[in-house]
């Protein structure tokens, strides 16, 4: 949910105040377009589809000393009015030879998987997943728990957004992002791992 009411757009330096606060000590937030949203606490369906992917990826990622794979608690730093705290990521060494103190570039890829508030705020979650292809996402994946789907979106050579849905009876692959990584989207999804 937006904690901010009006038309003006936050920055960095804004949210950034918004944390210094004594009550938001343990508190996440994220901006996406301006907007300051306060990143809630997951289920337990929600920790353990990121628990999965996040396995999948580190595993894949480290076999092929490829860069970085990170759970939800790294920030990415994309621009004033846009940071946000990927579910999953990945970064690669040739983007970020060295890890920094701070992201202030885009993941190679980035995962979303969908709470209640996101389908709540619709259409600035699709702000998101814009932002981050138009900052240098390559990939960014976008779980649906309650559908069992997995939502594909690529930026293409024209500008235009290119989404691919898949069903737990498909395979979820790394594309030119991670040449080689399959991963079987029944296995990302707590009920159907072990069907």
């Amino acid at each position: 949910m937006a904690l901010q009411e009006g038309h003006r757009l936050y920055t960095s330096a804004d949210l950034r105040a918004l944390e210094a606060l004594p009550e938001n000590a343990d508190k996440k937030f994220e901006l996406i377009a301006g907007e300051i949203f306060e990143v809630p606490t997951g289920t337990p369906t929600h920790a353990h589809i990121i628990a999965e992917i996040l396995m999948f990826l580190k595993v894949f990622v480290n076999r092929h000393a490829l860069g970085y794979a990170f759970a939800d608690s790294v920030t990415y730093f994309l621009d004033e009015l846009n940071e946000f705290i990927p579910d999953v990521s990945y970064i690669s060494k040739q983007r970020l030879p060295t890890l920094p103190d701070k992201l202030h570039v885009a993941p190679n890829l980035a995962v979303e998987v969908v709470s209640p508030s996101n389908l709540r705020n619709w259409g600035d979650f699709m702000d998101k997943i814009i932002a981050y292809l138009q900052h240098g996402t390559e990939m960014v994946w976008v779980v649906f728990p309650e559908k069992l789907r997995i939502d594909v979106y690529r930026l293409e050579a024209d500008g235009s957004f290119n989404v691919r849905i898949l069903t737990i009876e498909d395979t979820l692959e790394g594309g030119d992002v991670l040449p080689g990584l399959s991963i079987p989207v029944r296995e990302v999804f707590p009920s159907q791992s072990a069907a």
